[in-house]
């Protein structure tokens, strides 16, 4: 996925790199943010949970050497994620009621969430740079209106017209989508 090897990712967090922070952000902020949007986040605390990672790992690789690890994705969604629950925790009532200490341990992600998360980044990032009549075509494809009922709300002249719309905001974004660095990483 990366021009960088994960010792070099680390070394770079430790050193401070710009270049490889940019790329860090690039990469994985985008993957952090689906699933703290998707877990009751919004845009801010993906921020804040991707920046204070980041600050987190700094500290530690600055009074301990690097850790062994095999996938920097993986490795960072763990400390994202592990601060995000944190954070959660603080945001429950002070004083819960009898009976309300059922807390589910979520497993580690294993890679196939991650890749799902990563892969629904990759096309949501391009699907916001679609002009805003093929994104609200696409939008009511997914929501399973007909082709007709597309035709009446975008205005257009008959249902094959629709269809034709669908079908070539569909391939830009495939296009777009298959054009990413990312993507030999992450879609079959």
């Amino acid at each position: 996925m990366s021009e960088y090897s994960h010792a070099e990712l680390l070394e770079g967090v430790r050193a401070r790199n710009a270049a490889v922070l940019t790329f860090i952000y690039r990469s994985y902020f985008p993957m952090i943010q689906a699933y703290i949007v998707k877990n009751g986040g919004n845009d801010e605390d993906a921020k804040d949970v991707f920046q204070e990672s980041l600050i987190i790992m700094y500290r530690y690789m600055k009074m301990n050497p690097p850790p062994v690890i095999k996938d920097f994705r993986q490795y960072l969604f763990g400390v994202c994620k592990n601060l995000w629950l944190k954070l959660l925790e603080k945001k429950r009532p002070v004083n819960p009621l009898p009976g309300e200490y059922n807390y589910e341990i979520e497993p580690p992600p294993d890679s196939a969430e991650v890749n799902a998360s990563m892969k629904y980044s990759i096309i949501q990032k391009h699907f916001l740079t679609l002009d805003a009549d093929s994104q609200k075509v696409l939008k009511l494809y997914m929501e399973n209106v007909s082709y007709q009922e597309i035709a009446k709300i975008m205005g257009y002249k008959d249902e094959n017209y629709a269809r034709r719309k669908k079908y070539l905001a569909q391939k830009e974004l495939m296009e777009k989508v298959k054009s990413d660095p990312n993507y030999q990483d992450y879609f079959d």
